[in-house]
C-alpha cells in the first residue's frame, strides 16, 4: 500500500495513462471505419466519464480530511478499476 503522501502523484500518473490508452483506442476506431467508430462510440463516452469522475475524487482525495480520506480513496480505487475494466474489455474485443 502506498503511503498517503505518494498516492495522489501515482493515481494521477496512473489516470494519465488511462486518458493516454483511451484516445490511442478512439484513434484505432476512427482508422477502422464508421461501423467500428460506431459500436464503441457509447463506451468511449462512458470511458471518458468515469476518467472525469475519476479526476474529481482525487482532487477530493487531496482535500480530504483524515476522517473521510480513506472513503474517498476506495471510491476513488472503484471508479478507477471500472475504468481500467472497461478499456481492457473494449480493447479485447477490438482486437
Amino acid at each position: 500500500m502506498l503511503p498517503r503522501k505518494d498516492y495522489p502523484m501515482v493515481i494521477n500518473t496512473e489516470l494519465q495513462q488511462l486518458d493516454f490508452e483511451i484516445r490511442k483506442l478512439q484513434r484505432r476506431l476512427e482508422q477502422s471505419g464508421d461501423r467500428a467508430r460506431h459500436e464503441y462510440a457509447e463506451w468511449l463516452d462512458v470511458m471518458r466519464v468515469k476518467l472525469r469522475q475519476a479526476r474529481s475524487k482525487l482532487k477530493a482525495l487531496e482535500q480530504a480530511s483524515d476522517d473521510n480520506w480513506d472513503a474517498i480513496k476506495a471510491d476513488l480505487d472503484n471508479t478507477r478499476n471500472a475504468l481500467k475494466t472497461m478499456l481492457s474489455n473494449t480493447l479485447a474485443q477490438v482486437s
